[in-house]
């Protein structure tokens, strides 16, 4: 049978394959899933070499009436999912950006022809040793956080919905993070998909005397990896150090039952050094960007959507 790389439409995309190719994978994300995508992604087409050996997603929208591909909202990364060789991690990169002239794509790989690549920091901890030794690993400073929040009264549970987790995630960070309306409205969708599947979890912090909420959070799970996806404290939640709490409790949990916690960034200073006090890995991610428009489109383009 003669290699083939094919480029598929979202409606002529085997979906039952295209999810075995992403679940054989033991190094694929959750986002590549063709349920994640269809929810959270405008569009999305695939590029698949053989019969579903590997796939690569490739979300596209409309901007200023431009085609271009892009990464959705709350979606990390995307990768090359299956069995491939460096060669073929190649020619499927390519057929990406020669079916787009404007491509902002986060991916595990850097494309060698991309006019800007940003390497960027996520954080992972091992959960494939025992609670304990992971808990030893951790830095002072957040083992100190950890039993504070317990002096102070923190308790776990699961006594909150997806629309107060997203409240308490505007009131938070709403402003700096940019979501739009239409991106909540995605990510709820796809996240009452991801609990019919159970692929996620929703979980709060509450003061134990009076059981007010100070922190609402989502964690995504995909049976292999957990995803810190959302963590929303309130000012109170901060001062009783609701996160160090939450995190812990979750890692505790699932110590020995998965196999990565996947704290989702960052390489904004303040959240690397707290995610840095649970003493995780480092591994990196690309932002990616390539602008194939002719002079003065393509400066025009540079000024307003090169990776920062």
């Amino acid at each position: 049978m003669p290699q083939k790389l094919r480029i598929l439409s979202n409606n002529a995309i085997d979906r039952d394959a295209w999810d075995a190719c992403i679940a054989s994978d033991k190094h694929a994300l959750i986002y590549n899933y063709s349920w994640w995508l269809d929810h959270m992604a405008e569009s999305w087409l695939g590029v698949v070499w053989n019969n579903y050996e590997a796939v690569l997603p490739v979300p596209h929208r409309k901007k200023w009436g431009l085609n271009m591909a892009y990464t959705p909202p709350f979606t990390q990364q995307l990768s090359i999912a299956g069995s491939t060789t460096p060669e073929i991690r190649t020619a499927m990169i390519e057929k990406l950006t020669q079916l787009f002239p404007l491509v902002i794509f986060q991916m595990n790989l850097p494309f060698p022809k991309a006019k800007m690549v940003k390497k960027r920091t996520n954080f992972i901890l091992s959960l494939t040793r025992n609670y304990d030794e992971i808990f030893n690993q951790f830095e002072r400073s957040c083992k100190k956080n950890i039993n504070k929040a317990i002096r102070r009264g923190c308790v776990i549970d699961d006594q909150i919905t997806l629309n107060q987790v997203f409240e308490l995630y505007r009131e938070a960070y709403g402003r700096k993070a940019g979501y739009t309306s239409e991106h909540y409205v995605r990510l709820q969708t796809v996240l009452q998909e991801a609990v019919s599947r159970k692929a996620c979890h929703i979980a709060r912090v509450a003061e134990k005397e009076s059981g007010e909420t100070v922190l609402g959070g989502l964690i995504l799970d995909d049976g292999r990896r957990l995803y810190y996806l959302l963590g929303a404290p309130t000012q109170k939640g901060r001062e009783m150090r609701a996160t160090y709490f939450f995190l812990n409790q979750l890692i505790m949990q699932y110590a020995g039952q998965r196999e990565v916690f996947d704290f989702e960034g960052s390489d904004i200073p303040n959240v690397a050094q707290f995610y840095q006090s649970f003493n995780p890995e480092k591994e990196f991610y690309y932002a990616n960007y390539v602008n194939k428009f002719p002079f003065p489109l393509n400066k025009l383009l540079d000024m307003r959507l090169l990776p920062k």
